[in-house]
């Protein structure tokens, strides 16, 4: 499949790219290797975040540190900026899930949704970036996209009787299946994608090897939320947003 037939750019906020080889596959190797030993080493410490461990979401005391942004100085920026060339700051701190069987799996969802429920504190312009950490892409779970031109906003469902992948859409804005798309990614690739897009966690059957993957989101200069962190490709520092 050629470059043209993983792009899908309707719009800043609908879009899908399919970013091949966008990451050295040995950085991503290590950064595997040392979130693994992070993960083994810490122990959840609050009642949420042992819910999280449950359905693969890593806590917090691993979430939080800076040296997950180390591969961004190895990754193939020239790339990634001309993919999308406004989205220079890197929100702290990332996405880090194990999807090791159903219940971890996310529903239909536009991250639109997750930027709304923060209020004040979310991105009015927010891009995804979604890595996965395995060497096998073969029988892991991955992610499914609705690809729609003519999609918008669609009103999210919540689903108060979980305490995480609590965002659902209602039957009727449900992606046709002629619209969902799969796509393997090999170790190094990403997608990238807008934040009005429909996505899902997918596997073909309930039995899979379990996937390991980083989620980073991105922001424009001008959508920075003051007093939160980022990490900047401008500059490759850490900085918080307001402050001198």
């Amino acid at each position: 499949m050629n470059e043209a037939q993983e792009q899908f750019l309707f719009g800043p906020e609908n879009f899908l790219i399919v970013a091949r080889g966008l990451f050295p596959r040995e950085v991503l190797r290590g950064l595997r290797s040392r979130i693994a030993a992070r993960r083994a080493a810490v122990q959840a410490q609050d009642e949420r975040s042992r819910k999280g461990e449950e359905v693969g979401v890593a806590p917090d005391e691993v979430r939080l540190s800076e040296e997950w942004y180390d591969i961004w100085k190895r990754g193939d920026l020239a790339k990634f900026r001309s993919y999308v060339p406004a989205f220079s700051e890197v929100v702290y701190p990332p996405q880090i899930r194990t999807v090791r069987n159903v219940r971890a799996m996310v529903p239909w969802h536009q991250d639109a949704t997750y930027m709304e429920a923060l209020g004040k504190r979310g991105h009015s312009e927010v891009i995804t970036c979604f890595i996965p950490l395995d060497d096998e892409a073969e029988n892991r779970p991955t992610l499914q996209f609705c690809i729609d031109p003519a999609q918008g906003a669609v009103r999210a469902i919540r689903r108060m009787e979980v305490d995480f992948n609590q965002f659902d859409v209602a039957d009727g804005d449900r992606p046709a299946p002629e619209k969902c798309r799969t796509f393997k990614l090999a170790l190094g690739d990403a997608f990238v994608f807008g934040k009005h897009v429909l996505h899902r966690t997918y596997a073909a059957s309930e039995v899979f090897a379990e996937r390991n993957s980083m989620e980073f989101r991105l922001t424009t200069t001008r959508s920075v939320v003051p007093g939160k962190d980022y990490f900047s490709l401008r500059t490759m520092c850490f900085y918080r947003a307001g402050t001198p």
